[in-house]
């Protein structure tokens, strides 16, 4: 099976028993796996007011867009990717490390982005911004707060809890 990327995506972060985390500004990644070539991460993502990430299909065709603009590497059109996925949350370090890109590296708006950012300096605020801080993120991916999910409907409307523990 191929990737179909859903119509919409909500994100729901709450404690670890469940209840909602009413928290703005967390940052979230989607993690596709490519089938040929390399795996495209789109980024980012961010939670509202109510602790939830609304994500529309342009928003995240834009971010493939983006990644394709970068010429990091060499990628496949993400419809080619495997239809399993992963929803991060996004470390601090990370954020660190985007910061640091967009500031030195891209220090542009790339194609796509400007479909869901008016400027670089507003995208990087964003990341500079961002409360994923009072969340306890590790480094380490394999252990990071998670969702998998495989997108294999055309148009789908997917909704997700993405359970994560607070800063003590």
């Amino acid at each position: 099976m191929t990737l179909h990327l859903p119509k919409s995506v909500s994100v729901q972060i709450a404690h670890l028993d469940g209840r909602p985390l009413r928290q703005a500004g967390v940052v979230l990644s989607i993690q596709t796996f490519a089938t040929h070539k390399n795996d495209i991460r789109l980024f980012p993502f961010l939670t509202d007011e109510d602790g939830i990430a609304r994500i529309t299909q342009a928003d995240m065709r834009a971010e493939a867009v983006a990644t394709y603009d970068s010429g990091l590497m060499d990628y496949s059109a993400i419809e080619t990717a495997h239809e399993m996925i992963e929803i991060h949350l996004v470390s601090c370090s990370e954020l660190a490390l985007a910061i640091d890109a967009r500031t030195r590296s891209w220090t542009s708006l790339l194609k796509g982005e400007n479909t869901r950012w008016r400027s670089i300096e507003q995208l990087v605020e964003t990341l500079r911004t961002a409360t994923n801080h009072k969340l306890v993120i590790p480094d380490a991916l394999s252990i990071r707060p998670k969702v998998r999910a495989r997108w294999n409907q055309p148009d789908a409307t997917c909704e997700y809890l993405l359970r994560v523990r607070t800063q003590p």
